[in-house]
């Protein structure tokens, strides 16, 4: 059996991946929860489940996709990074 969450442990967990949760009570890790992705702005549902086991670090599935199969990067941490730097990746 899997670990218990609060809704303000679930708001959390999506608040450290750049996404800001938007349904406004959690029953347990199979729900599908409303989001919108802080980087991107795409709104759609994710279960706490999918959060968990993905091995996306920042933003959505549509942000991890355009950021991996465009500039080749991993995450959207690496393309800001890159920015920061003054690197192209255009």
């Amino acid at each position: 059996m899997g670990k218990k969450y609060t809704y303000e442990q679930v708001k959390h967990l999506f608040k450290n991946k750049n996404i800001e949760l938007l349904s406004k009570e959690y029953k347990n890790s199979f729900q599908k929860l409303n989001y919108k992705c802080l980087i991107c702005g795409h709104e759609g549902t994710k279960k706490l489940k999918h959060l968990l086991e993905s091995s996306m670090k920042n933003g959505c599935k549509k942000c991890h996709k355009l950021f991996h199969s465009k500039y080749g990067i991993k995450n959207v941490t690496d393309y800001q990074t890159s920015l920061f730097l003054g690197e192209s990746y255009a």
